[in-house]
């Protein structure tokens, strides 16, 4: 092998590792950025008010997506993913939600999934209650469920707290 040869895949490798190097560096200051106040929901415990106006706001528009601008009811609670997805979509687990904050919405309404994927000749799904699991760091939707009938455990005063997100301003 030459020299030069040997030097190109030297430079090569140093461009390489310095790439990675300021990759990682990027990733680790992202990572250590503060999260949004909302993060900081406790299973068990109160949504906070902030959080709560943020949630409503998203699942107003969750719902309007979902054909109802209007639920009649939005209920909400902070726990954990493992807890929600027994409300949300029974049957459903996930590992590691046992420790996952989440919080757990149910609305109550008149839906129709027009966006969901069914095969061909199916009907869209259509249900009263619109049950969503959410990230409390990230505000995203986890799980979806939806329902004619009232949820498995609809009492969410067992999970902690329960926020009215209804009318709240």
């Amino acid at each position: 092998m030459s020299g030069k040869l040997i030097a190109v895949r030297r430079a090569r490798m140093v461009a390489l590792l310095a790439s990675a190097a300021g990759a990682a560096l990027i990733i680790g200051v992202i990572g250590m950025t503060a999260l949004p106040s909302s993060a900081s929901a406790l299973p068990g415990k109160a949504i906070p008010a902030a959080a709560a106006h943020r949630l409503r706001t998203d699942v107003i528009r969750i719902a309007r997506f979902n054909g109802d601008a209007h639920p009649v009811s939005i209920r909400a609670v902070a726990t954990t993913e493992a807890k929600a997805l027994v409300t949300a979509t029974p049957g459903d687990t996930v590992p590691g939600s046992a420790s996952q904050p989440a919080y757990l919405v149910v609305m109550k309404g008149h839906f129709k999934l027009t966006h969901a994927s069914v095969p061909p000749g199916a009907r869209i799904p259509t249900g009263r209650y619109l049950s969503l699991t959410i990230n409390p760091s990230t505000m995203q939707v986890m799980d979806l469920g939806l329902r004619n009938a009232p949820p498995p455990h609809a009492s969410l005063r067992t999970y902690g707290p329960v926020s009215d997100l209804t009318t709240q301003r």
